[in-house]
């Protein structure tokens, strides 16, 4: 059974979150709805930049890894998204 500290949730092998009396559900939604949505401002920022490819493909991969590490830790599966030469020409001509 894996804790986290800083929030302090428990998670099961099973992958089912057990929250802690300790900690207030409504404000942890409210805090992830935040950051979801300050995540997606920075992307628009991103994608808006002349030259701003690049980072958007650093940042997927980055996320890829991430989502990735996480499946794998909890069983789940995470379907890749492999961006193609085709993908980013698209996205060049698109801007």
């Amino acid at each position: 059974m894996f804790t986290s500290r800083k929030h302090k949730i428990r998670s099961t092998t099973k992958g089912f979150l057990v929250m802690n009396k300790y900690v207030n559900e409504a404000e942890l939604i409210k805090h992830r709805q935040e950051l979801k949505s300050h995540c997606h401002k920075l992307i628009n920022l991103i994608f808006r930049h002349i030259y701003g490819i690049k980072l958007l493909l650093v940042s997927a991969k980055c996320l890829e890894s991430i989502a990735d590490y996480k499946a794998n830790r909890s069983g789940n599966y995470v379907e890749k998204f492999p961006m193609t030469l085709e993908d980013i020409q698209e996205l060049e001509a698109s801007n």
